[in-house]
Order: structure tokens, then sequence, then C-alpha cells
């Protein structure tokens, strides 16, 4: 019986040692974790818009952004002007964001989703003769965004992204009045650090 109680007791010892134990992690085969921090990047972007045939415009886009491992709060600001002489279309897209992305998990690369408040400058020109247009206006509007995140366990990422801007506001031709609503839709591919 005393055999019993003294293997009982070191049993009871060695359990609540090993309960209080901080664990042992293995660090040399783990992936490193994602930096909360600013990142300032830049990029390029294709731009369209709708009842357009000014085919796709070219640009470009910075921006700033606070990233943590499952989300980011920031903006950017996005340009594209052109257009194509044949068809006589031409338009001109200025935007400033402020938003946010959420990241569906946090990896090295990750498909991310995001929207906010834009604030953009649209001026559109169609001179044809059946659709003559040409008119301008700026205000207030949404956007939406999903796109994919890459290296984000490094110092630097890169990002890929598709974007639709959402404006609050008609766009008015300057002789006639008649008014369209414009919807500008961009992809971007950005580098940030």
């Amino acid at each position: 019986m005393q055999r019993f109680t003294v293997l009982a007791a070191a049993s009871l010892l060695t359990l609540s040692g090993a309960a209080g134990a901080t664990p042992v992690t293995a660090t040399a085969n783990e992936a490193p974790g994602i930096e909360e921090g600013l990142y300032v990047g830049a990029g390029l972007i294709g731009a369209s818009l709708n009842g357009s045939t000014a085919g796709a415009l070219g640009g470009g886009l910075a921006q700033l952004y606070y990233e943590t491992p499952h989300t980011a709060l920031g903006g950017d600001l996005r340009i594209a002007i052109g257009g194509d002489e044949t068809s006589g279309s031409s338009f001109q897209y200025v935007a400033v964001s402020l938003g946010g992305r959420w990241f569906t998990f946090a990896g090295d690369l990750t498909p991310f989703f995001g929207g906010g408040l834009v604030y953009s400058d649209l001026q559109f020109d169609d001179l044809n003769a059946g659709t003559y247009f040409r008119g301008g206006a700026a205000g207030l509007g949404g956007y939406a965004e999903a796109g994919l995140a890459a290296f984000r366990t490094d110092l630097s990422r890169l990002t890929v992204s598709l974007r639709a801007d959402m404006p609050f506001f008609d766009v008015a031709d300057g002789q006639t009045g008649e008014t369209r609503y414009l919807m500008p839709v961009s992809l971007a591919a950005t580098f940030a650090f």
C-alpha cells in the first residue's frame, strides 16, 4: 500500500508540474507572422466606364494603408485618362478614397474584400453624331473591391484588385443638360512596402 501511495503522489506531482509548464513551440520551421504597420504603395490601373466606347484606360495610383493580420484601413488616389480617337470617346477619372479591407485569413497569400467612400471627378466625352455627350461632374460615392494580397509575411507586398466606384451623382452634358450615370471599374496592381 505504501508503494501505491508513493507512485500516486509522484504521478500527481508530475501532472501538476506539467500543467503549469509553458508549452514548447517550434521555431525552426515556423512561418513568420504578419506585422502590423503602415504601408505605402504605388501601382498601375486599367479603368473602364459603363456606356463608354473609349475602352480601357491606363493610369496609376498611390495608396497608404495601416494593416493588421485580418484588416487594413487607409485610402488611395487613382488617376486614369485616355480615350479612343476613332470612336470620339474619352474620359478622365480622378478619385480619392478612404476605406477598409478584410483579409479572409492571416496568410502569406490571401483574398480580400473591401469598401468605403470615394470622392471622384469624372469627365466624359462621346463625340459621335448619334450619341453626342460632353460633360463632367464631381462628388461623393461608395466603392466595393475584391482582390488578392501576396507576400504578406515579407516587408513588402503585392496586391491585385478589381474595384467598382458607385458615384452618388449623375454627370450632365454641358449643353443639353442630359444626364448619365457613369460607374468607373478599375483593375489595379499595387506594390507596397
